[in-house]
C-alpha cells in the first residue's frame, strides 16, 4: 500500500475512534468533547479539508478500477498469458481495495461529521436545560418570597382594617 493509502486508511481508523469515542454518553468523555469544542470552534475547514482529498482519492480510485476492468474484460476475450493475467488481476485487487478504503473513508467522514455535530447540539442543549433550570429555581424562590411578603402585608391590612373597624 503506498503513502497515500495508508494516510487515508490512518484517516479511516482515526474516524472510526473519534465516532466511537463519541457515541459513548459518559460523563468524561462529554467533557473532553466540550473542552475540544471551546478550544477550537472552527474546525470545520478541516473537515471541509479532508473531504476534497478524500473525495480526489476516491475519484482517482474509481478511474483506475474502470480503466483496470476495460482492460481486464479486453485481454479475457483476446486471452493472454497467466502471469500476466495474474498481474493484472492482483493491479485490479488493488484498485478495488483502495477504492473500498477511500469510500468508506469519505461515507465515515460525513458520519463522523455528522454525529458530532448532533452531540454537540446535545451538549449546548443540555447547557441551556441547565442555565433555565437555575433561572426557574431562582425565580422559584423570588416568587416565594414576593408571596410570603404579600401575605404578610396582607395580615398588615386586615389588621388596620381591624384595628380602624374596633375604633
Amino acid at each position: 500500500m503506498t503513502l497515500l493509502y495508508t494516510g487515508v486508511a490512518a484517516v479511516l481508523y482515526s474516524q472510526i475512534v473519534i465516532f466511537l469515542i463519541v457515541i459513548v454518553p459518559l460523563k468524561p468523555i462529554q467533557r473532553l468533547i466540550r473542552a475540544v469544542i471551546h478550544i477550537s470552534p472552527n474546525m470545520s475547514w478541516l473537515i471541509y479539508a479532508l473531504l476534497l482529498v478524500v473525495g480526489m482519492v476516491f475519484a482517482e480510485n474509481a478511474r483506475e478500477s474502470y480503466t483496470l476492468g476495460l482492460r481486464h474484460d479486453m485481454q479475457r476475450m483476446t486471452g493472454v498469458p497467466l502471469a500476466q493475467g495474474l498481474q493484472d488481476d492482483m493491479r485490479m485487487f488493488r484498485a478495488q481495495r483502495n477504492l473500498y478504503i477511500s469510500g468508506f473513508c469519505l461515507v465515515m467522514l460525513l458520519v463522523v461529521k455528522r454525529t458530532v455535530g448532533f452531540v454537540c447540539e446535545v451538549i449546548e442543549l443540555q447547557d441551556k436545560a441547565k442555565a433555565l433550570q437555575k433561572d426557574l429555581a431562582e425565580s422559584t424562590r423570588k416568587l416565594q418570597e414576593a408571596e410570603k411578603k404579600a401575605a404578610e402585608h396582607q395580615k398588615a391590612v386586615e389588621e388596620r382594617k381591624k384595628a380602624v373597624a374596633e375604633k
